[in-house]
């Protein structure tokens, strides 16, 4: 990950993510993790973001940077990942602690866990005027 991008990024950030419903966005507050160079959430299957990313998978977050006087932040546009495989759950879990505070294990099938695959990350510096693409593929 770029330098300038990884000073900002933590293991749990309190971030807003959009999905679509039909025509309609819908925005709200999740727990985006960085874990292992990669984003990832942990939901609930039954839940409406969850049957919002079935239908689409792409989304965006965005992760606010509060300067001392300014506020900047880190966009993170892509699809989501569900990811089914037991050990990747498991460590997920494991790592991040609270998903245990939900869910009773990685095998329980309401839990959702999707990775989040960029295809875009922009990154705006407190006080900065322009946001800057920081996505190295």
């Amino acid at each position: 990950m770029n330098e300038a991008l990884s000073k900002y990024l933590k293991d749990k950030m309190m971030a807003d993510l959009a999905t679509v419903e039909g025509l309609q966005p819908r925005v709200r507050p999740i727990t985006l993790m960085y874990y292992r160079e990669s984003f990832w959430i942990a939901t609930g299957k039954s839940d409406a973001k969850s049957r919002q990313i079935e239908q689409n998978p792409l989304v965006e977050a965005v992760y606010i940077l509060k300067g001392e006087q300014n506020t900047g932040y880190i966009r993170i546009s892509g699809s989501l990942a569900q990811i089914s495989d037991l050990p990747t759950r498991k460590d997920l879990a494991d790592w991040s602690g609270f998903i245990y505070e939900y869910f009773d294990s990685p095998e329980n099938p309401d839990l959702a866990i999707y990775q989040l695959v960029p295809s875009s990350i922009r990154l705006m510096n407190p006080g900065d005027m322009y946001e800057t693409e920081m996505l190295q593929e």
